[in-house]
């Protein structure tokens, strides 16, 4: 416990300029794709938790920041439980509890793509954003490698539509 621990890519996984980190737990996510994806969860000593994922390809990337608490204070306690889906935290004076697989915040197909979670792909057949745990390739579309939006279907990009000429029949 004396020396450093250096991550097993011989450089960090995630650099934030800045920032003191405090915790830090880690899950392992399949994707639609059958890859396997370090999603981690790291909290810092004003109370932000900071949802990230590391990819071989592009290093680390944070996906979202969220404010625990409404009292910034730092978070003594963290721990995930990946079976179900749930991050639990706490401060001196506060819990909170965390769907890890709550993609319900991503309203449109491209939100849903854009934001890259791999916890997360879109449900062609339900329209919304929705937990790939489970999932097939043929009800769900996730795009982690560039987030490319261009795959959701037309009725659900988001696009304003321009309603003074209508469609080409």
């Amino acid at each position: 416990m004396e020396g450093a621990v250096t991550p097993i890519t011989g450089k960090p996984l995630l650099v934030r300029s800045m920032a003191q980190f405090s915790k830090i737990v880690v899950d392992k996510v399949t994707s639609l794709d059958g890859e396997q994806h370090n999603v981690m969860f790291i909290s810092n000593n004003s109370g932000w938790l900071q949802k990230a994922v590391w990819s071989g390809d592009d290093g680390g990337r944070i996906i979202e920041e969220l404010q625990l608490f409404k009292n910034p204070q730092p978070i003594r306690f963290l721990e995930l439980s990946s079976r179900r889906g749930q991050l639990y935290s706490a401060t001196r004076t506060a819990v909170a509890q965390l769907s890890v697989r709550d993609c319900s915040r991503y309203t449109s197909c491209a939100d849903c793509l854009i934001a890259r979670d791999p916890y997360c792909g879109w449900n062609r057949l339900k329209g919304l954003c929705a937990a790939v745990a489970g999932a097939s390739n043929f009800s769900m579309i996730q795009n982690l490698i560039d987030g490319d939006a261009t795959m959701c279907p037309s009725s659900h990009c988001n696009v304003k539509a321009d309603y003074r000429h209508p469609p080409h029949s």
